[in-house]
């Protein structure tokens, strides 16, 4: 009876399953549609987050010092002061929220922008 050995460094040997870098060797068509799939849904939901982050945090900019001067000041009329000037950059920075948040949202969606480009070219005018 003849023994055959078997080295681990020869070239002809598959990896283990177990190491990270050995690939399955049959990998079924759904498998990879699946992966896939969910590759594009993890991505889509990657940039509604990113998106959803932006609107509330521009949000948050233009409107915080709003909320804060009309919460601070009815409780120190006398000793506080604050210019007329002031009070209309900060009224006027809630207002410009309105402002952006179709800019964002025409920056960050297809359907948004391919609307905007046929509006900006004109497509549904008649000649």
């Amino acid at each position: 009876m003849e023994i055959i050995e078997v080295h681990s460094n020869s070239k002809g040997n598959l990896p283990l399953p177990n190491t990270p870098s050995s690939v399955p060797l049959f990998e079924s068509r759904h498998e990879k549609a699946t992966e896939a799939k969910r590759k594009i849904a993890l991505a889509r939901e990657r940039k509604t987050v990113k998106t959803l982050g932006i609107i509330m945090g521009t949000f948050i900019l233009c409107w915080l010092p709003f909320f804060i001067v009309a919460l601070v000041m009815p409780f120190c009329q006398d000793s506080c002061y604050m210019p007329r000037w002031l009070e209309d950059v900060i009224n006027w920075l809630g207002y410009s929220n309105s402002l952006l948040n179709p800019i964002i949202y025409a920056y960050f969606n297809k359907d948004f922008q391919s609307a905007f480009k046929k509006i900006i070219k004109c497509h549904f005018c008649r000649p």
